[in-house]
């Protein structure tokens, strides 16, 4: 679900500028922000022959005509290009650009900073620099807060909810949702409320809190069931089988995963069922049923492809390596741990990588080779501690530990 999210971020940037029929010419539908505004008390209208001449020149030439403007009419049609080379040319070089001039001439004139630095944020998730997208998104809710603006803390707190927990940062995470989730249930919205609810289970069913899950996901499913929400319901459906795996009652998260699915396939929702496949591929690898595992790791894969999520495709590529090392095919598991290893780098998945070096390090020791074993278990514990997971550094290192007094027997 968290990386569904990442996917649905990319396409919804919080762009604060009213484009009218401008955007709907210049960027597909699906990109337009659904919060698109007004500057009160002059609406912001951009002309459509500028922006077509400005899209035809240099970075250079444009910054000179946009100093001939007001300061705020600068931010906002520098937001406006942003937007427009990010979504309809995917230059997001020439994107944060046009955000970082809009950025110093806002601190130049003491101005709002707040949707700056939300799609500065965009554009670092983007391009998977998680760290730097956190440490935007961190800034534009002090903006928001400040402003007092409840529609774009609220936004910009799932962001850091979701951006914070595919970095693995989780107490970041689990602080976000927590105030995400006092919002919704002051103004009312149930929608939001239900969302957060399973956003925090997530979580919880991460650290092993699935007496929490259980808790609190009917109160989302209800609300769900209510709204006739089918995605909601799906997600909230494949966490309950997540609980049920977690308590090693396989048969009943098959039924979980199995409703989840069908929900997923009533949405069109490829991320979702990849992530039921994923998950049905754990169960039959828990139950040493191996080749229904990798047929279940398979199908995620295809259905990961066809969401666009490298983050997923590394999951199920490192689950598939962990499968051949239990199967003692240990050509094939280096292989494919080496390529969720590379994915996993790729999409900046600090804690799955973390796993994946571990699963990297189990495989060198039963090969005998202790350096390599060393070398990548010392690696996995640097992640770790850099997410502040003492328990799985102390678990890496208890390995470290048991292969020195293994050498010493020797």
């Amino acid at each position: 679900m968290m990386i569904d999210k990442e996917n649905k971020i990319k396409s919804n940037i919080l762009l604060k500028v009213s484009c009218g029929l401008l955007l709907l010419c210049l960027i597909p539908p699906l990109f337009i922000a659904d919060n698109a505004y007004s500057n009160e008390p002059n609406e912001f209208i951009p002309e459509v022959e500028k922006i077509k001449k400005y899209i035809s020149i240099s970075f250079k030439e444009v910054q000179k005509e946009l100093e001939e403007m007001k300061p705020q009419e600068r931010i906002n049609y520098s937001l406006l290009l942003a937007s427009v080379q990010f979504f309809q040319f995917q230059n997001t070089n020439l994107a944060k650009k046009y955000c970082d001039y809009a950025l110093g001439t806002a601190d130049k004139h003491n101005l709002t900073k707040g949707e700056i630095f939300y799609f500065s944020a965009s554009l670092s998730n983007a391009e998977e620099d998680l760290p730097t997208a956190i440490d935007y998104i961190n800034r534009a809710i002090i903006c928001f807060k400040t402003e007092q603006n409840f529609q774009f803390l609220t936004d910009s707190l799932s962001f850091l909810g979701n951006t914070a927990y595919r970095y693995g940062d989780f107490d970041q995470s689990i602080k976000a949702y927590r105030e995400l989730l006092a919002l919704s249930r002051e103004s009312e919205n149930e929608q939001l409320e239900a969302q957060t609810i399973f956003d925090l289970g997530e979580i919880y069913s991460r650290f092993g809190k699935q007496s929490m899950v259980k808790k609190t996901i009917p109160k989302a499913i209800e609300i769900f069931t209510k709204n006739e929400n089918e995605k909601g319901l799906a997600d909230c459906f494949k966490l309950l089988g997540n609980v049920c795996k977690y308590e090693k009652d396989y048969a009943k998260a098959k039924e979980y995963y199995k409703v989840a699915l069908e929900h997923y396939k009533n949405t069109n929702d490829s991320h979702g069922q990849g992530n039921c496949n994923f998950n049905l591929g754990l169960v039959f690898k828990e139950l040493k049923e191996y080749p229904r595992a990798i047929d279940f790791f398979n199908k995620a894969i295809f259905y990961y492809t066809n969401s666009g999520s490298t983050g997923g495709v590394g999951i199920a590529q490192m689950e598939f390596g962990r499968v051949y090392y239990l199967q003692g095919d240990y050509l094939q598991a280096e292989s494919a741990l080496k390529q969720a290893e590379y994915l996993l780098s790729k999409s900046n998945s600090k804690f799955r990588l973390a796993q994946t070096e571990v699963f990297l390090g189990d495989l060198k020791l039963s090969q005998n080779d202790e350096k390599e074993a060393i070398l990548y278990y010392k690696r996995s514990i640097q992640n770790y501690k850099s997410l502040k997971l003492n328990g799985d550094v102390q678990k890496v290192m208890k390995k470290l530990k048991d292969l020195k007094v293994r050498k010493n027997k020797n």
